[in-house]
């Protein structure tokens, strides 16, 4: 569904429930070697002064490139974006099973250039399968954004990441009490807020299990990055959750050894 150009208010509101959505290559795409760009569910908001996108996946199956061998990059089960025009916000809720196949294909991605925010609450079972890429991908320019799982997150693939959000200048927050699952290179939760501040609050488990030993990669395996690199601040709490990780990497890392002037970075572990 895309708004675009039409008016200046647009709203898009989007509902499953229950069912299955199964993105399949097209025939012509295989028989040329080539691969289309296509996702479960997709919105966006283009050239439109201000409007909200607004979706409700409950209990529904989506799976992209499932069929296709892994060729289908950079097609995601759910796809949100508001160009820079827009000052409305990014809703999501999942509560389906998600999958996706195929090199940098996400299985939730927001993003929101405008002025407006995102926020996602997934309790659903996300399972990835694609490198260089975040299972939940959510960016802003000057929104904040707002990210609340309780799922399961796979995030399988090297360089890959389970949950990433970032924004230019507003606020990351990221509540997790699910469990996370993450590949080689990888890492399991990111959060990057240039002149905002960022913050985590997890008990869910973290958990690595593909050995990096011997391999070349500036990090290694990283279960937690959190950063703010303009005068932001950033916070971990980590709590009852266990995380676990395999060859080189670190547990929790801050950003602002990379910062600029005025950040400052706070860990607190057995927090209640």
């Amino acid at each position: 569904t895309t708004a675009m150009n039409e008016t200046s208010t647009a709203n898009i509101n989007i509902t499953t429930r229950g069912g299955s959505i199964k993105v399949l290559d097209a025939p012509i795409a295989n028989l040329l070697n080539k691969n289309i760009y296509s996702h479960g569910i997709e919105a966006s908001i283009r050239g439109v002064n201000s409007g909200d996108i607004n979706i409700i996946v409950d209990k529904t199956e989506i799976s992209v490139g499932t069929h296709l061998d892994g060729k289908a990059p950079l097609s995601h089960a759910i796809d949100a974006r508001i160009d820079n025009l827009g000052s409305g916000n990014i809703d999501i809720k999942n509560s389906g099973k998600l999958t996706t196949v195929g090199a940098t294909s996400s299985l939730i991605f927001a993003d929101n250039q405008g002025s407006g925010g995102v926020t996602i609450t997934n309790s659903g079972e996300l399972s990835m399968l694609g490198r260089s890429i975040a299972a939940v991908n959510v960016q802003t320019n000057s929104g904040d954004v707002i990210i609340n799982n309780s799922g399961s997150v796979t995030s399988s693939g090297d360089m890959a990441t389970a949950i990433y959000g970032g924004s230019f200048s507003g606020n990351v927050s990221v509540i997790n009490s699910g469990e996370i699952n993450f590949g080689g290179f990888g890492t399991g939760i990111m959060l990057s807020a240039t002149k905002g501040n960022s913050s985590l609050f997890s008990t869910g488990n973290i958990t690595s299990d593909q050995d990096n030993s011997g391999k070349m990669n500036t990090f290694g395996n990283q279960a937690i990055m959190v950063g703010a690199s303009d005068g932001g601040n950033a916070l971990v709490s980590y709590d009852k959750g266990t995380i676990a990780s395999v060859g080189s990497g670190d547990g929790i890392r801050s950003w602002d050894e990379y910062s600029g002037s005025g950040a400052s970075a706070k860990i607190i572990l057995g927090a209640d």
